[in-house]
């Protein structure tokens, strides 16, 4: 029997209000090898993906409810890569 992977709170409330939640779930899991972060409106970090922990060094468990770092954060004008 596949094990699933527990999501933390602040991912589970964050896709109890999107739609097509199970078929993002997938698509999460299937990505999780991927260097992969979600942070929410507030630049708080949601996701931090196995991929994301092994390039980072952070675990999953230290990211994850943590502000971003500013140079990583995404802007709605998109211009997050004037940041780096």
């Amino acid at each position: 029997m596949k094990q699933t992977k527990q999501i933390p709170e602040p991912l589970s409330d964050w896709l109890a209000r999107q739609p097509l939640q199970s078929l993002f779930l997938k698509l999460l899991a299937l990505c999780d090898i991927a260097g992969l972060y979600i942070v929410d409106r507030d630049q708080q970090v949601i996701h931090w993906s196995q991929g994301a922990a092994q390039l980072s060094g952070l675990k999953t468990e230290d990211a994850t409810g943590k502000p971003c770092l500013q140079e990583y954060a995404i802007t709605e004008g998109g211009n997050h890569k004037n940041n780096l």
